[in-house]
């Protein structure tokens, strides 16, 4: 029996999560009813299911935005109510549709709702005119019923009746359409908002670019000296290369002139020590021992 009845609480249980489930899908779909139906039904199945009546307040809300833009109905309170009451009232709802403890898609919109209603019922002025309108609506509506009500009624009062009746509802536009303007006015600032914060990131972004290219520029620079000082460079080891080179070229030609007359020498002084000279060849000698370039001045030794 016991085993029967848990059983059955868990496949009550898997049902409320469907069914809450499925709720949230028809209030994307912007399907209002049946997302408080099938909310309700899920409370039904679960009365202990977390979070459910804060769904149901949400999506409440939600269409009593789009069905008639009453700030009495949105909160759900009598028409006409007291700032305190008022203020009562959406504490009790912030703490159901503030998105912090309702996890439904329907929580922030709502949360907006509400406070956006206890805004304009806080402002005096605004909360007097919006009263007046509703007073005179009942008023006229009251007028109109007594008069279809009475068989004695002349046509003029009947006419004075609907005249009554079709002020009262211009009023009511006049009312909604002062609401509509409050809402494009907080719209509008709202925007203007997002566009002092682009222009801020922007020109943000701008400073930012300014300086990357200053860094870039201060780096191609000293990069340029860079290139500029290892090409001064390269050309100064070329030229000292060219200088060597020109330096061993040209000792080259006296290296083998002073190896030819040595050589000359030599070989002169073989012979001496070989056989003996003659006169002439010992002038040779000579000369030669004590003026190396006369050989080279004479004959032309290389």
């Amino acid at each position: 029996m016991a085993s029967t009845m848990s059983k059955n609480k868990r496949t009550h249980k898997a049902a409320a999560v469907k069914a809450l489930t499925n709720a949230e899908a028809y209030f994307k779909l912007q399907k209002l009813d049946s997302a408080i139906k099938e909310a309700t039904q899920a409370k039904n199945l679960d009365p202990n299911l977390p979070n459910v009546d804060n769904f149901i307040t949400a999506y409440k809300i939600h269409k009593a935005m789009s069905f008639k833009k009453n700030w009495y109905v949105v909160l759900d309170i009598p028409e006409c109510s007291h700032l305190s009451i008022i203020k009562k009232r959406f504490r009790a709802l912030a703490l159901m549709v503030h998105p912090d403890k309702n996890l439904s898609a329907a929580a922030e919109d709502a949360f907006k709702h509400v406070k956006d209603a206890l805004d304009f019922l806080s402002d005096p002025v605004r909360k007097e005119d919006y009263d007046k309108s509703f007073m005179s609506k009942n008023k006229a509506f009251a007028a109109a019923a007594a008069a279809a009500k009475m068989p004695e009624t002349t046509a003029a009062a009947r006419k004075a009746a609907a005249a009554a009746a079709a002020a009262a509802m211009a009023r009511k536009a006049a009312m909604e359409a002062f609401a509509a303007k409050v809402a494009a006015e907080r719209k509008a600032a709202k925007a203007a908002a997002k566009i002092r914060k682009a222009a801020a990131d922007a020109a943000a972004l701008e400073a930012e670019l300014a300086a990357a290219k200053r860094k870039l520029a201060a780096e191609t620079a000293a990069a340029s000296r860079k290139a500029s000082e290892a090409a001064a460079a390269s050309r100064k080891a070329a030229e000292t290369a060219a200088a060597s080179r020109k330096a061993a070229e040209a000792a080259t030609p006296a290296a083998a002139k002073e190896a030819a007359a040595a050589a000359a020498r030599s070989a002169i002084n073989a012979r001496k020590r070989r056989e003996p000279i003659s006169e002439l060849e010992y002038a040779i000698h000579l000369i030669m021992k004590y003026s190396p370039n006369y050989m080279e001045r004479r004959f032309s030794v290389r």
